[in-house]
């Protein structure tokens, strides 16, 4: 929640009044502190509440143990809408405030409104979304260059052919290309490519992980032709 609504007139409240005759100013301003504290957690759902160590609450609040104990506990008594609990084995309190979700800021009710009307519409699925328009972007850009899915055919051939078994194949291997082939003929590209493979290295014999190219690999590649016995070293 970003604001909630704060009576102007607050400070005259019965229970207000009596909380600030027994804690002074800082009684009445940590009880502010509080609600702000609850509200910034909350979200579209219902949640209004805030769990936090009894060391954290001390710190938040700037009060002592005695001295926030006994607020506490005239807290209780003030606002009995308030749900005060602690858990002696993890020595969280948790203070719930429901009377916060009638005070909500618009941006939120709304963000309550729309999650009502989308059930259905999950994170994971706008993640997917994303992904999938990340890749048909990349697929864009790599087929500027007929030539690239060449290159890209004969990477996943020779592996086969190699190695026995298929490699993991994804957008860097198009850019990787796509690069080489600006400056290099798709036949020495093609050269450089099994000559790279055929060097002795643990990772591209690995069949539990398959070997992800690099930017940097280009370099390598373009020497495999001239050392092949040194090997790679990643």
């Amino acid at each position: 929640m970003k604001w909630f609504k704060h009576e102007v007139d607050a400070i005259h409240s019965e229970k207000l009044t009596r909380l600030q005759n027994g804690f002074g100013f800082e009684g009445y301003g940590r009880y502010w502190r509080i609600m702000e504290l609850v509200a910034e957690r909350m979200d579209g759902s219902n949640r209004c509440h805030v769990e936090l160590p009894e060391k954290e609450w001390l710190r938040l609040l700037s009060m002592r143990r005695p001295l926030f104990n006994r607020y506490l506990a005239v807290i209780r008594l003030l606002f009995d809408s308030w749900r005060i609990t602690t858990d002696n084995e993890t020595l969280l309190i948790r203070i719930e405030i429901p009377n916060l979700l009638g005070k909500r800021d618009n941006y939120t009710s709304d963000l309550q409104a729309s999650s009502k009307k989308h059930p259905n519409r999950s994170r994971s699925r706008k993640e997917e979304d994303r992904k999938t328009l990340s890749k048909e972007t990349s697929s864009k850009k790599t087929a500027t260059n007929p030539d690239v899915k060449k290159a890209v055919d004969h990477f996943h051939d020779e592996f086969v052919r190699i190695h026995d078994i298929k490699p993991q194949i994804n957008g860097v291997h198009g850019k990787i290309y796509q690069s080489l082939l600006k400056t290099t003929p798709l036949e020495d590209v093609n050269t450089l490519t099994t000559g790279y493979l055929l060097l002795v290295d643990e990772k591209l014999r690995d069949k539990g992980y398959p070997i992800e190219w690099m930017q940097n690999h280009i370099n390598r590649l373009l020497m495999a032709e001239k050392k092949p016995e040194r090997g790679l070293v990643f």
